[in-house]
């Protein structure tokens, strides 16, 4: 979706969507734009549900420049879109994340009671 058919869906003009954005977002509308998208790209990788490529998920969500998209996500997550695909959930078991071997620290021993 492009600004101006975002203005279109929301019948406004551009400069008052211009406008409302940098008042309520303190933002423009191709950063909002171009945030919504890189939010759903790192929902459908987290999923992995549909079983699409990243470029694939990418083209989808209007980024035509892989190059582009690529440094926004990683500016935005500090991390690159195949290590975001690679945390998503072990098939088959819905709801449990996938975990390392790191075993948790033991508790402290406490003193007895005087």
């Amino acid at each position: 979706m492009s600004v101006v058919q975002l203005a279109g869906a929301l019948e406004v003009s551009v400069r008052t969507l211009q406008t409302a954005l940098r008042t309520w977002r303190s933002t423009t509308p191709s950063v909002f734009l171009r945030e919504a998208r890189l939010e759903r790209v790192r929902e459908c990788l987290l999923s992995g549900e549909d079983g699409r490529s990243i470029t694939e998920i990418a083209m989808q969500a209007g980024f035509m420049h892989l190059g582009r998209f690529s440094a926004a996500y990683q500016k935005k997550y500090g991390e690159n879109p195949s290590a975001t695909q690679r945390k998503r959930l072990r098939p088959g078991r819905r709801g449990t994340p996938v975990v390392s071997s790191i075993e948790p620290p033991t508790p402290a021993k406490s003193s007895p009671p005087r």
